[in-house]
């Protein structure tokens, strides 16, 4: 392509085929405006030449960014299952640790409390934090998948380019 731009701006129009003149006659006979028209291609396919140059940059650019992007999902899933985990560990600890000073304290005091809707509402909330975590979980899955297809459908595009 640059061989044939190179040749378009020093005037020469070997295009071939029956009749038409070749060289720098064939510019002199085709007219005044020709010369204008040809700089004006070898622009245009400069121009041409250099958007691609930069669309193809600009997928690259986007491609290693929906690969970060993944990266960082998949590392904040990790992290959220580890806090999962940990908040579910956590919970179960606690409400063994708070049954028994509760036994202890209602064995040395007199209290007229029901420990049994106590126990309830801690269980509940505990759970109700799980269920928060793991539909958390479900959203960054669909987002992963979301952000791979994205950048499945970049990388092949930028193949078939």
């Amino acid at each position: 392509e640059k061989s044939t731009t190179a040749s378009l701006s020093a005037g020469e129009n070997d295009v071939g085929g029956e009749g038409q003149v070749h060289g720098s006659a064939a510019a002199a006979a085709a007219g005044p405006d020709e010369p204008r028209v040809v700089n004006k291609l070898v622009a245009l396919l400069e121009d041409l030449d250099a958007t691609r140059r930069r669309e193809d940059d600009a997928l690259k650019r986007l491609e290693e960014r929906v690969e970060q992007l993944v990266d960082t999902t998949a590392t904040s899933a990790s992290d959220l299952r580890q806090v999962q985990a940990l908040t579910v560990q956590y919970s179960q600890e606690i409400v063994g640790i708070l049954e028994i000073q509760l036994s202890k304290f209602v064995t040395e005091r007199w209290v007229n409390v029901d420990f049994g809707t106590v126990m309830s509402c801690i269980g509940k909330s505990s759970e109700t934090v799980s269920n928060d975590i793991t539909i958390l979980l479900k959203e960054i899955a669909k987002i992963q998948q979301a952000l791979t297809a994205s950048a499945s459908a970049s990388a092949s595009a930028s193949a078939s380019a």
